[in-house]
């Protein structure tokens, strides 16, 4: 397995990583797409804008991703997220989200933490 490194020297990046991201790296460079593997985003909410959000997130290589959300699917958010389905119902929401999110890309590290940001804050 072949790597490169970028300018800055940071963390290297696998002939899997750069066959994936092969557009982004011809537009943005090497070292765009280094800063994208080591930035960390937090997303608050799980319901329909926040799965599209983190889909695009997950597919450009963003190396961390935080999901803060509580509360249960319900029959709405099926229509409103494509991420969450029937089966969910009842399941919490960022939890659902997340596991089929992080299958897009298995470089990126996904995860869920319930609460909101009023919870977090105090």
């Amino acid at each position: 397995m072949s790597s490169s490194r970028d300018a800055a020297g940071g963390s290297e990046m696998t002939a899997e990583e750069a066959k994936l991201y092969d557009r982004q790296l011809r537009i943005f460079g090497m070292a765009a797409q280094q800063r994208l593997k080591q930035g960390k985003v937090l997303i608050t909410g799980a319901r329909g804008m926040a799965g599209e959000i983190c889909k695009n997130l997950v597919l450009a290589g963003v190396g961390h991703v935080t999901i803060l959300a509580h509360g249960k699917v319900k029959a709405a958010d099926c229509g409103a997220n494509f991420f969450l389905r029937p089966e969910d119902i009842d399941k919490p929401r960022g939890k659902m989200l997340v596991q089929r999110v992080k299958d897009l890309n298995p470089n990126v590290h996904v995860h869920w933490e319930d609460g909101s940001v009023s919870s977090k804050s105090h």
